[in-house]
């Protein structure tokens, strides 16, 4: 920033401040906005990072397990959560907002298991239970609370790490992946960091496996001098190039893979 002229630097306040105006004067709610798949918080939590001052008004004695969960892509588990939420719903609504937007991320990775956990609790059947619609809950409350504070440039700069918790709710940890003339539905890493993110951001970006060029010309050429296949693979990762096999060639692939990585 520094070696940017006084000049350059008050146009690109300018701009700042108009597209940070501009995002607030949205209509649309922020779930339709991670639907629709615009990385509008990855944005947000790029500029967030590079403007983010090491002193701050909020609370910051909880702030650890928020952090380091975009160094190691540990979960920030509920317990963490709750006592951020005691500690700073009114003192500190960045702080609150990244507690609420947390438990929505916990949520959502395991909805898939069950169609009503709250099934789970008793014999009733599913369809009494209440809806199970805790991630959009947790997020509207999480929306209004900041847009009760809309515009504060302080939602830029804060320690509290709410637009990357918000980007990482939007990494579908289930993709549609097409291959040459078959698709498939496989899992993946619903966060961004560390290898296991990187490969799972290319996959959801891009809809493709991730698996190695080379490798998929190697098997279409086996492929064309015999009926059946059988491929072995160590270290699998995610399993992409396995899926993507299965996918291509159905009943004629015979596959057996060991990831010795627990994943």
């Amino acid at each position: 920033a520094e070696s940017v002229s006084g000049g350059s630097r008050g146009m690109l306040t300018e701009i700042m401040e108009e597209t940070w105006k501009w995002f607030w004067d949205l209509p649309q709610p922020w779930q339709e906005i991670l639907e629709s798949g615009w990385p509008l918080f990855s944005i947000l939590a790029a500029v967030a990072e590079r403007l983010r001052v090491p002193n701050s008004s909020c609370e910051t004695s909880l702030l650890e397990p928020f952090v380091e969960t975009f160094d190691n892509a540990i979960a920030v588990s509920t317990h963490q959560c709750a006592a951020v939420l005691e500690a700073s719903l009114v003192a500190c609504p960045e702080a609150t907002a990244s507690a609420l937007v947390a438990l929505a991320d916990n949520l959502r990775t395991t909805m898939w298991q069950q169609p009503n956990r709250y099934y789970l609790f008793t014999s009733t059947l599913p369809e009494r239970q209440p809806k199970e619609d805790d991630v959009d809950a947790l997020l509207t409350r999480a929306e209004g609370l900041l847009r009760e504070h809309r515009g504060a440039w302080r939602l830029l700069t804060s320690p509290w790490p709410f637009w990357r918790l918000l980007d990482r709710l939007a990494a579908k940890e289930v993709v549609n992946v097409t291959s040459d003339s078959s698709w498939f539905w496989m899992y993946v890493f619903p966060h961004r960091v560390r290898s296991d993110g990187l490969i799972s951001n290319r996959i959801r970006g891009t809809s493709q496996a991730y698996c190695l060029q080379l490798f998929q010309d190697e098997v279409q050429r086996l492929a064309q001098r015999t009926r059946r296949l059988r491929l072995v693979e160590a270290g699998p990762h995610i399993g992409d190039c396995m899926l993507w096999a299965a996918a291509e060639f159905g009943s004629r692939l015979s596959a057996s893979c060991v990831e010795p990585v627990a994943q």
